[in-house]
């Protein structure tokens, strides 16, 4: 179709070319081969065939009296393999009773009149014969009939055969070209599965590779990550550090605003508005250095892990803030995970779709092929395509939450943090009818997941 493009993979194309390759030229052998061989077999049976012409002509001109029997010279002097007619005086004798003159074509006969030696290929009641018309020296003509049967049948075998060995060495060629481009790729596998590490985060990967002409390559990669490994951990430092120095000051204004919270009464209408507004900001400050501290964390993995029943976190976490409706089989579905983690998460979520998507409609949990997915679908005007990625980095915040007093664009990035020790993945879909929808993926493991009684009775 116009406009369809194939996107094969780089060891399909190899194979491909191979397999193409090797085709073309066991064709291009094959035709060559049958089309020398015919040439050479045709040529041969003809040259034969005009010989023993010539002699039977000989031998018939030689026997031919008036008081001989020409049906007995015919029987003589006929090639061995074959049978012969004579053209005498208007008259046709013939060797054999299949053969008559009308088995002759004209455009033989005429050929003979300037006296060479005609050949021509006729079929017989569906049998192929090579006809070689010899002028007698007396008037006339001899002609020399032999069967070209077993010719045509060799032939036919030949190109069985030789279709058969084009088809297997093709077959051996991409064999071959499997084997090969998989041999020659094995090293661009261990490429992509580090580059897929890095991309999930594990940024202590690095490339070992004997191959000479990857080593380069790969020498790069574990330039590059390790600076990128280098550049994180500082990031991690100084934002601990500064979360750390924070917490004093914080824990300063804290207690300040809580005693100026206890004397709201004897503050005039003024200062106790004012009041309000510096709870709201303190608070919010303390939500950032605390998202500062977790998000500074380094470790591979969740710090505890526990079965957890997945739907019951979730609908606990959401609260009355929205409704959360779950699967039969993602309401029964355990994760091994750190439960305050994935409270944090789920509310993360929720207080995203809160502040910058219009607010929350709809919380779903549902099962996926050895996983199970929280979907948060928001009333908001959507994410845009090309900050799907984007709005899981840190600090990253959106067109519209700069012009908000939000956070400080930390709290995807702790659920994207979240979720990666725990194996999974989040990521940014379009909502069907407008909005955002967010989805984090979590793996779960079947030897942890209760029967459905247990479920039930523990529900």
């Amino acid at each position: 179709m116009p406009g369809v493009r194939v996107n094969l993979g780089l060891r399909r194309r190899l194979v491909l070319s191979f397999g193409l390759g090797s085709m073309l030229l066991c064709t291009l052998a094959a035709a060559a081969t049958w089309w020398l061989s015919a040439e050479y077999l045709q040529s041969q049976r003809t040259r034969l065939a005009t010989a023993e012409g010539l002699d039977g002509a000989l031998r018939l001109q030689q026997g031919l009296t008036d008081d001989v029997d020409v049906l007995t010279l015919l029987e003589r002097t006929r090639p061995t393999s074959g049978e012969a007619l004579l053209h005498q005086d208007d008259l046709w004798s013939s060797s054999a009773l299949g053969l008559t003159s009308t088995s002759v074509p004209e455009s033989l006969l005429r050929a003979t009149a300037d006296g060479t030696v005609a050949r021509q290929r006729v079929e017989v009641s569906g049998s192929p014969r090579l006809f070689v018309a010899t002028p007698l020296p007396s008037g006339g003509a001899y002609v020399a009939v032999l069967p070209l049967a077993e010719l045509d049948a060799t032939l036919t075998a030949l190109s069985a055969v030789l279709v058969t060995v084009s088809a297997l060495t093709a077959l051996s060629f991409t064999a071959l070209g499997a084997w090969a481009s998989r041999r020659a790729l094995r090293p661009l596998v261990g490429v992509n599965d580090a580059a897929a590490a890095v991309a999930r985060g594990d940024l202590s990967t690095r490339l070992e590779t004997m191959d000479p002409d990857l080593r380069e390559l790969a020498e790069t990669f574990n330039v590059n990550t390790a600076a990128l490994q280098a550049r994180v951990q500082r990031d991690a430092r100084f934002a601990a550090d500064v979360s750390h120095e924070l917490r004093s000051p914080l824990t300063t204004l804290v207690n300040a605003v809580d005693v100026l919270a206890t004397r709201r009464q004897e503050l005039s209408p003024t200062a106790a508005a004012m009041l309000v507004v510096l709870e709201d900001e303190v608070a919010r400050f303390g939500r950032i250095v605390q998202d500062l501290l977790e998000i500074s964390i380094e470790t591979d993995g969740a710090a505890y892990v526990e079965p957890v029943r997945l739907a019951a976190l979730v609908r606990a976490a959401v609260g009355d803030r929205a409704a959360v409706t779950a699967t039969a089989a993602a309401d029964r579905a355990v994760v091994r995970a750190d439960p305050r983690r994935l409270e944090r998460v789920v509310s993360n979520l929720v207080e995203n779709a809160d502040k910058h998507g219009g607010g929350v409609l709809h919380v779903h949990v549902r099962d996926a092929p050895g996983a199970v997915e929280v979907v948060v679908d928001d009333a908001g005007p959507g994410i845009p395509g090309e900050l799907h990625a984007d709005v899981f980095e840190r600090f990253h915040r959106g067109p519209r939450a700069r012009t908000e007093s939000g956070g400080a664009g930390l709290g995807l990035a702790l659920v994207a943090q979240h979720v990666r020790r725990h194996g999974g993945g989040v990521r940014v879909e379009d909502r069907p009818g407008g909005g955002a929808r967010l989805v984090v993926t979590l793996p779960v493991d079947p030897s942890d997941q209760p029967d459905p009684t247990w479920a039930e009775a523990t529900t």
